[in-house]
Formats: structure tokens, C-alpha cells, sequence
């Protein structure tokens, strides 16, 4: 989904397409999937979670479940969103959900075009992966604090 946004999701100043994105929060035992995104795609190389862009006439639940299967072969259920980043040109932002993954679904298995890795990593250590998109350390910060807090949800809009 694409939205002419400004920081408050209408119109940037230079009147620029905020695209819009899903990040899928999948956490099983105490650890969360994350990925490192294929060679050839925006921000190859980098660890992050799993996700991508909202398609015209998607939902953003629809399109975190369609996301999570195409990169890594997973049924998930969108259960809520708790978070949100703005990149500080206003021209993308991105909504982090949580996602409930089966207790019988298989090992994730990356889309070989999109994700070169795969891996289960504990919150505390997400911050070590490199290199790592900022906005999921930045999520992270906050996942870390809500999870300890047992807070139900939060929406902010980062800006730095």
C-alpha cells in the first residue's frame, strides 16, 4: 500500500509516496526469527525481521501472513500490531506485529532470492547480529522493555 504521508501518514514535504511496510514479530521459546536478507535485495546483507511492503488493496495483517510465507515458508496468524517507524524523510514506515506461529509448523525455510539466512536469536542478543537494519534495533529496544513491563501495546513513530 502506497500513501502520499507525511509524518502524520498524508504528505511528505516534497510530496513523495510514503511506502508502507509490515515487520513480523515471530517469537517461539524465548528467541525471535530473524533474517539476513539475500544479496541483490534492498539492504542485502542486513539482519532484520521478517517483512516487507503492503500491496495495493492488502491489509497490513494480510500482508505481515503473506510476507512471513513467502521469505520463509510459514503459516502465521497476525494476532496485533504494536509498534510503528517512520524513517526520517517521511517516505517509509513500517508497522511491527505480532504474529502466533503454529506449535506444529516446521523449520523456516528462507526463499533463497530474498533471505541467505535464518536464524533463532534470543531478544537480548538481536542487537549483536551484523550489520542490522536500525529499525529493528530500535524495535528492539522497545520489545526488550515491553516484554518485561508485560505491556500489551505501543504505537510511536520514530523519527531518529
Amino acid at each position: 500500500m502506497v500513501r502520499w504521508g507525511r509524518p502524520d501518514g498524508y504528505h511528505t514535504r516534497m510530496d513523495k509516496p510514503c511506502i508502507e511496510g509490515v515487520v513480523a514479530v515471530i517469537e517461539r521459546d524465548g528467541c525471535l526469527l530473524a533474517i539476513r536478507r539475500a544479496a541483490g535485495v534492498l539492504a542485502g546483507g542486513c539482519w532484520c525481521l521478517p517483512g516487507g511492503a503492503i500491496e495495493a488493496g492488502e491489509s497490513p495483517a494480510e500482508a505481515v501472513a503473506r510476507e512471513v510465507r513467502e521469505e520463509v515458508g510459514l503459516e502465521v496468524q497476525p494476532v496485533k500490531e504494536v509498534w510503528q517507524w517512520l524513517r526520517p524523510d517521511g517516505q517509509l514506515r513500517l508497522y511491527w506485529w505480532l504474529v502466533r506461529l503454529p506449535e506444529d509448523a516446521p523449520p523456516p525455510t528462507p526463499a533463497v532470492s530474498e533471505v541467505a539466512e535464518v536464524r533463532w536469536v534470543r531478544r537480548e542478543e538481536f542487537h549483536q547480529l551484523e550489520p542490522i537494519l536500525e529499525s529493528n534495533l530500535q524495535f528492539m529496544e522497545f520489545y526488550c522493555r515491553f516484554c518485561r513491563n508485560g505491556k500489551q501495546t505501543h504505537t510511536r513513530t520514530e523519527t531518529n
